[in-house]
C-alpha cells in the first residue's frame, strides 16, 4: 500500500503543478495534457494513441481536442489509412504554449529528483524495469 500511496501522491502533485502551469497560459488541464503529450510524442498523433498511452478517457481526450482545435492550437485531419481516425497536428501557435508546459514538466521532475544521486537513480531505473518485466508475466487469478 505504501507504493500505491506514493504513486497517488506523485500523480496528484504532478497534476497540481501542471494545472498551475496550464492556468498561467490560459489552458485547462485536459488541454495541457493533450498538448504536452502530442508535443512530447510526435510519433503518436491520434486520439486513440493518447487514450491508450496516457490512460485518459475518450471523452476527456475528445473534449480537449475540440477545445485545442477551437483555439487554433491543433488541427485534425481524417486518416487516409483509416477514415474513422483523426490525425492530430499541433499548429505553429501551439509551439510556445507547448514549450512552456515542457519547461514546467521538466522543472517538476527535476524538483522531484532533487538530491537523488546518479547511483540511486540507476537503482530506481533497474527496479522499475524489473517491475515492468513482472507486470508482463502477471495473469489474473482464475
Amino acid at each position: 500500500t505504501q507504493f500505491l500511496r506514493l504513486q497517488k501522491q506523485i500523480m496528484e502533485s504532478y497534476d497540481s503543478y501542471l494545472s498551475a502551469a496550464a492556468r498561467r497560459i490560459g489552458l485547462t488541464k485536459p488541454e495541457a495534457d493533450i498538448l504536452l503529450f502530442l508535443a512530447n510524442n510526435p510519433q503518436f498523433h491520434t486520439a486513440r494513441d493518447v487514450v491508450a498511452l496516457r490512460g485518459f478517457s475518450k471523452t476527456y481526450v475528445s473534449k480537449a481536442v475540440d477545445l485545442l482545435a477551437g483555439r487554433g492550437l491543433l488541427e485534425t485531419e481524417t486518416s487516409a489509412a483509416d477514415r474513422r481516425m483523426q490525425v492530430l497536428r499541433l499548429t505553429k501557435s501551439a509551439v510556445q504554449p507547448a514549450r512552456i508546459l515542457q519547461r514546467a514538466q521538466s522543472a517538476y521532475f527535476q524538483a522531484l529528483g532533487s538530491g537523488i544521486t546518479s547511483e540511486e537513480a540507476a537503482v530506481l531505473r533497474r527496479l522499475v524495469q524489473h517491475i515492468q518485466d513482472h507486470l508482463r508475466q502477471i495473469r489474473p487469478i482464475p
